[in-house]
């Protein structure tokens, strides 16, 4: 399998779509609305996309910000991303990333209804969820999957797989959003 740092920016469009659908999302009008250079080597990169989402019965502006970074994502960039939300005419914000996320930008995250979710290896990520088993993973295991970011009971960082039904968490995050004129953390 890969490593997700790999996953290149011209197929972030195509990985987030169908990672939301194998949740049960189904993401309409999806467009490129940022692509820029990270500043941490010439393979980092920040794609914005902009997407409508049917949440509580409603159809809802998310902005997806996708980052290939080479350290964990820190609580200063879900924030930037939050406060993007305005400019881009958006309700909610999403957030995946190929390094994964630091326990302070969890809680924020978690604090601003912004769904985190990690772009894992796809023989790693199974192997860590419920049908993990010894030995390689099926063959329709794809080089990446996402997994859902948050926090358990003892702060610790815990990942569970986007697979069907993840709809729901990520709903339930969304709809626990605060206002980006009023949220600070």
């Amino acid at each position: 399998m890969g490593d997700p740092r790999s996953l290149l920016p011209h197929e972030v469009e195509i990985f987030v779509v169908r990672e939301l659908r194998k949740a049960g999302l189904d993401p309409a009008g999806m467009k490129v609305r940022d692509r820029t250079r990270g500043s941490g080597g010439p393979g980092d990169y920040a794609v914005e996309l902009l997407c409508s989402l049917r949440t509580a019965e409603s159809d809802r502006r998310i902005l997806i910000e996708c980052r290939n970074e080479p350290a964990p994502i820190a609580r200063a960039l879900v924030e930037a991303l939050h406060e993007k939300l305005a400019d881009a005419k958006a309700e909610h914000a999403m957030m995946f990333s190929t390094s994964g996320f630091d326990a302070d930008a969890v809680r924020l995250a978690r604090t601003l209804g912004v769904p985190l979710l990690a772009v894992a290896d796809g023989k790693t990520a199974f192997a860590r969820s419920p049908w993990g088993m010894a030995g390689d993973p099926p063959a329709w295991v794809p080089e990446y999957m996402a997994e859902l970011v948050e926090l358990d009971v003892m702060g610790q960082l815990r990942r569970t797989l986007l697979a069907s039904g993840g709809s729901k968490r990520i709903l339930d995050l969304l709809a626990t959003g605060a206002n980006p004129k009023t949220a600070r953390g």
